[in-house]
């Protein structure tokens, strides 16, 4: 068993993350968009609370660019999640479509407000902490894990850069069309 733990500065409050990270339009850019992958869909979306807690489960199926021919099988993956409200804290569960018992990736993701000088444009700044245990039980897991953890650790520091961007034009676009400035 693999412990991953990342930290990342995201630009705005939790509350606005979890709102944009849970919009499909977002999801569709940046895992289709950006990161090219072949599928990307939200198969459960509660989108609203149920005693304190919203639900989220996906399917996707990366591009594979990058990775050797025998490792592309097991890329496709499932992930069930769920988001605790009041503390900000996100736990999800990943299985390989391909290996759902060989495979096992978990974590959580966790947002705090970032102290006031790290703020952006006046505005609340967070970072977003995320512990990810992975689990690989094949013949050759010395082959697979370090590929996987390189992966993993990419598509987090995209995730972190894109969130950030993307929240920047939309707040840009916002201002244009009330004729402010961001």
């Amino acid at each position: 068993m693999i412990e991953l733990e990342l930290e990342h500065r995201i630009d705005c409050s939790p509350e606005e993350y979890w709102r944009t990270t849970f919009d499909p339009a977002f999801c569709s850019a940046f895992f289709i968009g950006k990161l090219h992958y072949k599928h990307f869909a939200i198969t459960l979306n509660s989108g609203e609370l149920t005693h304190g807690v919203m639900l989220r489960n996906t399917e996707a199926e990366p591009s594979g660019r990058g990775v050797p021919a025998w490792a592309k099988r097991g890329l496709a993956y499932v992930q069930t999640g769920a988001l605790t409200v009041a503390e900000n804290r996100y736990a999800f569960r990943t299985f390989s479509r391909a290996y759902p018992k060989l495979v096992d990736i978990s974590g959580e993701m966790q947002l705090t407000i970032a102290p006031p000088p790290t703020w952006v444009d006046d505005g609340v700044a967070s970072y977003r902490r995320t512990r990810i245990c992975l689990g690989v039980r094949v013949f050759g897991a010395a082959l697979v894990e370090p590929l996987m953890v390189q992966t993993i650790r990419r598509s987090f520091d995209e995730s972190a850069t894109f969130v950030n961007l993307y929240l920047r034009q939309r707040r840009e676009s916002l201002a244009r069309v009330r004729g402010t400035r961001a």
